[in-house]
């Protein structure tokens, strides 16, 4: 019987770099090398948390909507001749 050598996929990493508010460890069985299996699944943590709660202090859901207001009532005072 052969041995069966698993190629787990780790990433780890911390954002922002100055004062880390979070720290991700992503690890996936047979997933290949870090860069490809993990990373995406970090980057997806890191993307969600800074909508939420910000990396920044700041969630990026509240500017995200605030800036489509803008947007929605500058689109409504416009006038097609």
């Amino acid at each position: 019987m052969a041995k069966r050598t698993a190629e787990n996929a780790v990433f780890i990493a911390y954002a922002p770099t100055e004062n880390p508010k979070l720290a991700v460890a992503v690890i996936v069985p047979d997933g290949g090398f870090g860069g490809y299996g993990a990373s995406p699944i970090a980057r997806q943590i890191f993307d969600a948390y800074d909508v939420e709660v910000g990396l920044t202090g700041k969630p990026k859901k509240k500017q995200a909507a605030t800036t489509d207001a803008a947007v929605a009532v500058k689109g409504t005072n416009d006038t097609n001749e």
